[in-house]
């Protein structure tokens, strides 16, 4: 299983919300993934967003880049995970 989100430069999130999202995932599903997408530069690995697609749309390009490799789930920013879910594999 793949976690991604998408950061697009914004005034609403930045770098830290891609990060604090990361730990997170690997708190709670440790044996996933975590690939973020992003037109900024981040301080974790992550993918670099090519298609400009405006706003939320760019979560469809980093869906497509993904779903060969493995189940994706995609996270939005304000997303917070409080505890482990079953999630379909």
């Amino acid at each position: 299983m793949i976690f991604s989100c998408v950061l697009r430069k914004s005034l609403a999130f930045g770098p830290e919300h891609v990060e604090w999202l990361g730990r997170q995932v690997e708190r709670f599903y440790p044996e996933c993934e975590f690939r973020p997408f992003s037109d900024v530069p981040l301080g974790i690995p992550h993918e670099i967003l090519r298609d400009n697609l405006p706003t939320w749309w760019s979560k469809m390009e980093a869906y497509a880049r993904l779903q060969a490799l493995a189940p994706v789930t995609m996270l939005d920013l304000d997303t917070v995970i409080t505890r482990r879910l079953e999630l379909p594999v």
